[in-house]
């Protein structure tokens, strides 16, 4: 997934559990564009699991790191030669392999996305967590330890 020169858009979702006919629909879907565009075929589909008993344990209310829930990190990693006559197809084949996944997850209509793995394109709720009090925090913290901004290059709580 971290291929040298290529261009990697990466479209993550964190998930509770497993939806196997999203994931179906997901597979079905890359095998259909890469047929199609067969410059995407770099394409990488990552199922991650890690153990969560820890990151579960700690209320959620006492910390401001976001989707303590999910149990699965998923990213479709669309990968190609760089070609920007490639972009909106990459682009639309990413978003396409997210939604199948959102829409068969057990909140449809939130989507939880992993801040290092980010598109670029999503709100900062959906990095950083649905709660206000949680984003306040995190602008809190952000002021507190990084006053000058000086990390602000990827999603950005300021």
């Amino acid at each position: 997934s971290c291929s040298k020169d290529f261009t990697s858009l990466r479209f993550p979702i964190g998930l509770k559990s497993y939806n196997t006919a999203a994931v179906r629909k997901v597979y079905n879907e890359i095998d259909e564009t890469i047929q199609r565009v067969p410059e995407l075929s770099g394409t990488v589909f990552l199922l991650e699991g890690y153990s969560t008993q820890a990151v579960q344990a700690v209320d959620e209310r006492t910390t401001a790191f976001p989707h303590r829930e999910d149990n699965i990190l998923v990213t479709s990693y669309v990968q190609y030669k760089p070609d920007p006559a490639l972009y909106s197809a990459a682009e639309e084949f990413g978003k396409k392999m997210r939604a199948y996944l959102q829409e068969g997850s057990d909140d449809p209509a939130h989507l939880r996305a992993y801040v290092n793995y980010a598109h670029g394109d999503e709100s900062l709720e959906e990095v950083y967590g649905w709660d206000e009090w949680r984003l306040k925090k995190l602008r809190e913290l952000k002021a507190l330890w990084d006053p000058e901004n000086r990390m602000r290059f990827y999603v950005p709580i300021v």
